[in-house]
């Protein structure tokens, strides 16, 4: 895309946006979508995101107080006009209402879906944001009639529900406020949207973008007064200058879509570095885990090999304890035999010393008898020897 400024033949000075296939666009060049770049996107549902730069310079013409949406999902419709308010300084409050529970087209999701967008809000626009997580029907009674300055409605798309939801909600909308409504330009089945979109065209003044499934932009009627505004201007300009500005927004819904997409290659290029990342470390951690079961096994088996030394220890404890039994019993017996030893000494003493005079007194009877022995074999021997000189005497002096 190639940015070219100009000056008109009225002396105007505009901005042409040149693109494949596309006429020259005439607009002014202080439009904000010139330079704006939403930070809430939702990749795989940007169906909104082509619609944020036409939503960026409504705002910043409409400059509204009171705005709300009906139908937040994931949020990047509501908080890329959150970030509009606040690029273009704008007191506004604003309000998101939905169940986020999901519904029939949207399809049911979960609580992370409210979690994360109450989250996005705390973080950026807790001061002039409100979540409302009721029905449409519960919400409609917490706002006054003719009190809205801007009203986006993306609910069910069903012709009874959107007929149900803008006659709840169209007289909360002030006169000269506007209405948005998404998926006009969708005519596949259970999509209802644009028929009711028909109905309104023939009853307000409305413009309607093709692109990004429709985006449908209705001005409530004042009684008086004449407005002289980007809404006006592009109500009422001709179906040629009406095509330029889609044309225009188109270009600016591509130029997003690409910077997306191209923003979502690199960060599928980081997410398969990632990836390749994650098989390295999950190559590691296989490793790391066989390394770790090897070790297990290690720890198991010197785990068995301590329960198998503490079964011995607690053994030789046992034994150990038996022994000392035993060597207790046997201190016992020894103190026992001692205090008998100590019992029988004594008496052994005196016995000792009884059996030393015994044997002193033996000694002295042996030693008599020894001289008795002597004498006695003295008295045999001269017993014998005067025997024998009897008998040398003749027999006849025997018995004289």
């Amino acid at each position: 895309f190639r940015r070219v400024l100009f000056r008109s033949g009225h002396g105007t000075i505009g901005i042409r946006i040149d693109a494949v296939q596309s006429q020259g666009v005439m607009l002014p060049t202080n439009l904000p979508s010139l330079s704006f770049r939403p930070r809430r996107r939702n990749p795989g549902f940007n169906n909104w995101l082509g619609h944020l730069p036409f939503a960026r310079d409504l705002i910043g013409s409409l400059r509204p107080s009171t705005f709300v949406e009906l139908g937040v999902h994931l949020g990047e419709s509501y908080f890329g006009c959150c970030q509009a308010m606040e690029e273009g300084g704008i007191a506004c409050a604003c309000y998101a209402v939905d169940t986020w529970k999901g519904d029939e087209h949207a399809g049911a999701y979960g609580e992370d879906v409210f979690e994360d967008v109450r989250r996005y809000n705390d973080e950026h626009y807790a001061a002039s944001s409100r979540l409302l997580r009721m029905t449409f029907d519960e919400a409609v009674t917490h706002f006054d009639d003719n009190s809205l300055d801007l009203l986006h409605i993306d609910g069910l798309h069903t012709y009874d529900a959107i007929a149900h939801d803008i006659n709840s909600w169209l007289p909360k909308v002030r006169p000269g406020g506007v209405m948005l409504l998404h998926d006009v330009a969708v005519k596949q089945e259970g999509f209802e949207v644009w028929r009711f979109w028909e109905e309104l065209q023939g009853k307000f003044p409305t413009f309607a973008f093709r692109e990004h499934s429709g985006l449908g932009v209705l001005r409530k009627p004042e009684i008086s007064g004449h407005r002289d505004d980007f809404v006006a201007e592009l109500l009422k300009a001709n179906p040629r200058e009406q095509e330029d500005v889609r044309e225009y927004y188109r270009v600016c819904g591509e130029w997003l879509l690409a910077e997306e997409s191209t923003r979502c290659r690199t960060l599928q290029v980081l997410l398969s570095h990632k990836e390749q990342q994650f098989e390295d470390a999950n190559t590691r951690l296989n490793e790391k885990t066989a390394q770790a079961a090897h070790y297990k096994n290690v720890l198991d088996e010197m785990e068995q090999r301590a329960a198998h030394y503490k079964n011995c220890s607690d053994e030789m404890e046992q034994r150990a304890a038996h022994y000392k039994n035993v060597l207790d019993e046997m201190e016992q017996k020894a103190a026992h035999y001692k205090n008998l030893s100590d019992e029988i000494e004594p008496k052994f003493l005196d016995a000792q010393n009884r059996l030393t005079e015994k044997t002193a007194e033996g000694q002295h009877f042996k030693n008599l008898l020894t001289v008795e022995r002597d004498r006695h074999r003295v008295e045999k021997e001269e017993l014998t020897a005067l025997k024998m000189r009897l008998s040398k005497l003749p027999f006849r002096l025997l018995f004289r």
